[in-house]
């Protein structure tokens, strides 16, 4: 502000008195007021640095090296998806269509069908363990009735 009938209503404004009547504290204050204001980015850029400079934030940047180099294995699986999802879609929906075209007790006959088949391989699983055992089960036995037998027989 150049014109100083207007720095004085200025300084009347913010301050409440002159600046004269301020003595020249005031003056050698904003004289200094750059400097100060240096040393405090200063201050702020290393409180900024030290905030950047932990755990969560080289977490994260890791995280983002990561992501950016999956992203051309990304691309690939899409691209893959995309010619290979559309034939299966479409035979989904076809079976859907005949599925839905069924009267409801062939619909429920499909169904059991499909429980029975989908029950059978853990079932198959199951009684393949189980079979196994019998041969260790087996073994077990037979050598405790050999302890047994050596003790002679119990009267």
């Amino acid at each position: 502000m150049k014109d100083p009938a207007k720095q004085a209503q200025t300084a009347v404004a913010l301050m409440g008195t002159p600046l004269e009547d301020l003595g020249p504290q005031f003056r050698d204050f904003f004289a200094t007021v750059n400097t100060d204001l240096g040393n405090f980015r200063g201050s702020t850029d290393k409180a900024g640095a030290a905030l950047k400079d932990n755990l969560g934030d080289r977490f994260n940047i890791l995280i983002r090296n990561l992501q950016s180099s999956l992203a051309p294995l990304g691309e690939t699986l899409v691209s893959l998806a995309e010619k290979a999802l559309p034939p299966i879609t479409q035979a989904v929906d076809t079976l859907a269509t005949a599925f839905s075209s069924m009267s409801p007790s062939m619909q429920m006959v499909i169904l059991a069908i499909a429980g029975i088949l989908a029950a059978i391989g853990p079932l198959v699983v199951i009684f393949g363990t189980i079979i196994s055992s019998i041969g260790t089960i087996i073994t077990a036995f037979s050598a405790v009735s050999g302890a047994f037998a050596a003790f002679g027989p119990v009267v």
